[in-house]
């Protein structure tokens, strides 16, 4: 009969001890990491605001107030996105240039009660970037309720660059100086070299196509929209004195591709899709009503189109769409003002056609922009059957 060792039986039990005791430390060890891991992800603040994550709106910027003006979920200090479309981009640039040091909520990014250059300096930090991030909010969505399908688009672009252009074919080569205080305008939108949104086209241009005939005017471009929005010299900014051949230069560019989709992308950013923000915010449905505030914004800029808002609900009885506002009554207010401001306007008096053709769908009840026919009384019964499709000109004089 073999025996064993007392004293290796006595080694091999402590062994066993021992291993047992290392394997349960070792368990403990882990169970402790991962709740201490767990816990961690739970409490993360990574700005150090003494925020959580999951409930802080700036969630890589400090912000311990969480202020969020426009209730987006998105906090002031990490959302230069002005316009709503959910990226910082040049149009949000010129939404807080037009509100520079006014107490404007949304744009006073920092909270200091003012717009100023501390906000510009958050804005251009955050250029062509996403709001946020958030943990408020699970994911960017873009609101779809108000939007041109293809052919509505079509018409609306057309019956701008009728009153811009003269012409239902898109104007891009166009360009002269109009003598209405805003220097050269010029392209599909009536760009001005006064108001800095023919230097954003420029600009955005010189970008892709580095060098290009255009590019020797955007520091003089940028001096005159300086004289305008931070000097308030009108009068100086509509100078031509320094933009010899300009003119020639845009008509050259103009023939490519390129320079013309840089006026499309420019149009929709600056013009279009904050057309549509404020669709959104006042709750209209209609087309017409969005090519209204779109043409508006084209013509009077955001403060005009503000105003235009402002006074046609005032008369709506204080009431939006979104408040239980007819929109069609709303929008026949909205006109009705528009053309008031225009007529009282020496450079705009000549352009309420413009109105009168808007109002002119109102009471044919082409709320949904399908084809019509055009005949404008104040053109000597200049006809345009719109859309007009490019490989046949239906329009008429």
């Amino acid at each position: 009969m073999r025996t064993i060792n007392p004293l290796r039986k006595l080694k091999s039990i402590k062994r066993g001890q021992l291993l047992f005791s290392i394997r349960h430390v070792l368990i403990l060890l882990l169970l402790a990491s991962f709740h201490i891991t767990a816990n961690t992800a739970n409490t993360a603040d990574q700005d150090d605001d003494g925020i959580e994550d999951s409930e802080d709106n700036c969630i890589e910027v400090t912000n311990p107030a969480q202020r969020d003006s426009n209730e987006d979920g998105y906090g002031n200090r990490c959302d230069a996105d002005l316009d709503g479309n959910l990226v910082v981009n040049s149009a949000d640039f010129i939404l807080l240039r037009n509100r520079m040091y006014s107490d404007d909520p949304d744009a006073d990014l920092n909270g200091d009660g003012m717009v100023n250059l501390a906000d510009y300096i958050l804005l251009r930090d955050q250029l062509n970037q996403l709001p946020g991030p958030s943990g408020t909010v699970s994911e960017p969505v873009v609101n779809e309720n108000i939007n041109f399908n293809q052919q509505q688009r079509l018409i609306a672009d057309q019956f701008i660059s009728i009153f811009e252009n003269g012409t239902p074919e898109i104007q891009y080569d166009y360009a002269e100086n109009i003598g209405d205080g805003r220097g050269i305008t010029a392209g599909r939108a009536g760009f001005t070299s006064a108001t800095g949104d023919m230097l954003i086209v420029i600009e955005k241009y010189s970008e892709i196509k580095p060098g290009n005939s255009l590019a020797i005017y955007i520091e003089e471009l940028k001096y005159l929209e300086e004289l305008r929005y931070e000097v308030g010299d009108r009068q100086g900014s509509a100078s031509t004195e320094n933009l010899d051949g300009l003119i020639e230069a845009w008509e050259e560019n103009s023939q490519r591709e390129t320079f013309r989709n840089v006026q499309d992308a420019v149009v929709s950013e600056l013009y279009l899709q904050p057309a549509r923000k404020k669709a959104k915010k006042i709750g209209a449905r209609l087309p017409l009503t969005l090519l209204s505030l779109y043409d508006t914004n084209i013509m009077h800029g955001e403060s005009g189109l503000n105003e235009i808002i402002k006074e046609a609900t005032r008369r709506t009885n204080n009431l939006l769409p979104k408040g239980g506002a007819n929109e069609i009554s709303w929008l026949k207010n909205f006109n009705k003002y528009r053309k008031k401001v225009m007529l009282a306007d020496d450079t705009w008096k000549d352009a309420v056609a413009r109105v009168t053709e808007l109002q002119d769908l109102i009471k044919a009840q082409n709320y949904q922009l399908k084809k019509f026919k055009m005949v404008i009384k104040a053109y000597d019964d200049e006809t345009h059957n719109l859309p007009v499709n490019s490989n046949n000109n239906s329009s008429t004089h």
